[in-house]
Formats: structure tokens, C-alpha cells, sequence
């Protein structure tokens, strides 16, 4: 017996392949005072309306509804279900079960009247793929509408796959001063459930926009201009109120998730770090048993990022 999906419907989704699993390790850049996630054990998530690319949310489809999405929910709708239709209402007419409405339909389904009612609507079917649906889910407005709701409601953890990238260093750690979390994404902290959040999506870099929602719907959701592709970004996203600490703020309210401690898998300190913070790290890696403490070296004659273990 085949497992594939005889749904049309289902068909379209069948195709939509999660991505491959991350990376075992991703990393995250922080600034020497947010040293408070590893004494705290929890991680920010920001809401994807509030990051600092002003270009999150921004149209990266053309339509929801094309040649895809047209296609599968034609043959949903196909004549069969036009059938299911009149049988119902004759049904409702007649204040009939549905069995006895479906003997009356096949006893006159070759009547001029009967093929008349099926002829028109199977009109209306392609009125509504044609015009109705295009119209409503091909709206630039409507597109919008539902990205930026989209963002409002989601928030990121956004990791990187590069604990080495010297522009990483400069804009999210510091200038080389502040500090380099190694992560186990195959955690079980980092593992989707209800109420813990969605797997590690790989962000994609673009500035073409996809033509339908179906040919790529996790790069329409989860994608950045190639001008960000240095940072070479995952994420895992989760709703607001599966954060585990909310803290009220302006313009979006701070929230917070739970690691777990096994899941840090070491700690890269800029070259430019203050002894002090060194000593912090040292002292709040105690409750880190498996996370041992580096700090980053460059060599300019190489153009290359090394680590030496503190």
C-alpha cells in the first residue's frame, strides 16, 4: 500500500520538506553585560517586528494564491464534491438524511434540471478560483497584513552557524569585547512540543521575492536580504505567550526562555574582554559542567579567528 497522500490538499503540503537539521552547535553573540543568560539559564527571544533589520517584514511573495494552490484546491473541489453539494442540499431541502438525498440525486443526476443545477455550480467553482481568491489572496494590502501579524506574534532566537565572524564580533559582541555561547541545537530544551517553541529554521538569503507561498513557504517566513548573509543565521521561533518569563515593556514586551544548562556547550570571550568579565564567566561557568571557557586570537597574516582554552 502506498503511503502517499490522495488528497489533493495534502499533496501540496507533502511536498513542503522541513529543512535539514541544523548545525550540532549554534551560537550566539552577546554583549559583556548580558553575562545575566548564563547566570539566569534563560535567553531572549525578540519579536521579529522589533529586530533591527528595518526589512523583516517586508513582501517576500507575490501571491498566496497561485498555480499550486489553484491546482489542488480545483481538484478538491472537483465534481465529486460539486455532487456531495447538491446531495446536501437537497437534503436540507427536503429535511431528509443525507443517504435518502443522495438515492434522489442518482436517480435524476441525468435529468436536464439536474445538470443544469451541476453546470452552474461548477460556474461558481471557477468564479471563485478565478477571480474571488486571486482577488482576495493576491491583495498587496492583505499579503502585508498577514506578515506583520505574523511578527507581532513571533518571536526569535537567532543563532549563528559562525563563532568566528569578525563582523558577528564587531556588531553583536562588542567590537571583540563581549562573548560567544556555544549551543547544543539536538538539546531537548531545543526540541519542538507544545508549549516549547518550533525546531532551528535556517534563514534565507534573497531579495527576489517568491511568486507563490507554496514553492517556498519557509523561505517567505523565514528569510533576509543577502546584504545580512554573513551572519549565516538559524532560528527558532515560539508564540508569546510560550515564553516562560514576560517582562512589560515598550514597544514589545521582553520574553524570556528557559535553557537548560547541559545545553552550552562552551564559551568563546572576545580578545578585547576586560579581565573582569573573564573572571565573571570563570565563576558562573561552575554551574556549567560540560563548558569549558576559550578566548578568540586573530592572525592577520592568515585572515583567520583561533581559539585558545582559558
Amino acid at each position: 500500500m502506498s503511503n502517499l497522500p490522495s488528497d489533493p490538499v495534502d499533496k501540496l503540503i507533502a511536498h513542503l520538506k522541513e529543512p535539514d537539521g541544523p548545525p550540532r552547535l549554534l551560537y550566539k553573540y552577546l554583549i559583556p553585560d548580558r553575562i545575566d543568560v548564563l547566570q539566569n539559564a534563560h535567553i531572549r527571544y525578540t519579536q521579529l517586528s522589533g529586530t533591527n533589520d528595518v526589512f523583516e517584514v517586508r513582501r517576500t511573495i507575490n501571491t498566496l494564491y497561485g498555480p499550486r494552490m489553484k491546482a489542488a484546491l480545483k481538484e478538491s473541489f472537483s465534481a465529486i464534491s460539486i455532487e456531495d453539494r447538491v446531495i446536501d442540499r437537497i437534503a436540507k431541502q427536503l429535511n431528509v438524511p443525507l443517504e435518502f438525498a443522495r438515492t434522489i440525486f442518482n436517480d435524476r443526476k441525468d435529468t436536464a434540471e439536474m445538470r443544469e443545477l451541476l453546470r452552474k455550480l461548477e460556474g461558481e467553482l471557477e468564479f471563485q478560483l478565478n477571480e474571488v481568491l486571486p482577488a482576495a489572496l493576491g491583495d498587496p494590502d492583505f499579503l502585508m497584513k498577514i506578515q506583520v501579524e505574523f511578527a507581532e506574534h513571533a518571536a526569535a532566537f537567532s543563532v549563528s552557524e559562525d563563532p568566528h565572524s569578525p563582523i558577528m564580533w564587531a556588531h553583536y559582541a562588542a567590537n571583540w569585547s563581549g562573548f560567544v555561547i556555544a549551543f547544543d541545537s539536538q538539546s531537548p530544551c531545543f526540541m519542538p512540543s507544545p508549549g516549547r517553541g518550533s525546531l532551528f529554521f535556517p534563514i534565507e538569503y534573497r531579495d527576489e521575492m517568491i511568486e507563490e507561498l507554496f514553492d517556498n513557504p519557509i523561505g517567505a517566513l523565514f528569510s533576509k536580504q543577502t546584504g545580512w548573509g554573513y551572519e549565516r543565521e538559524w532560528r527558532r521561533i515560539i508564540s508569546h505567550d510560550e515564553a516562560d518569563v514576560v517582562i512589560p515593556a515598550k514597544p514589545d514586551d521582553i520574553l524570556l526562555k528557559a535553557f537548560y544548562r547541559e545545553a552550552v556547550q562552551r564559551v568563546l570571550v572576545g580578545h578585547r574582554a576586560d579581565p573582569s568579565l573573564i573572571d565573571d564567566l570563570r565563576t558562573v561557568l561552575r554551574d556549567y559542567p560540560q563548558a569549558g571557557l576559550f578566548q578568540t586570537r586573530t592572525d592577520p597574516v592568515r585572515n583567520a579567528v583561533t581559539e585558545i582554552k582559558l
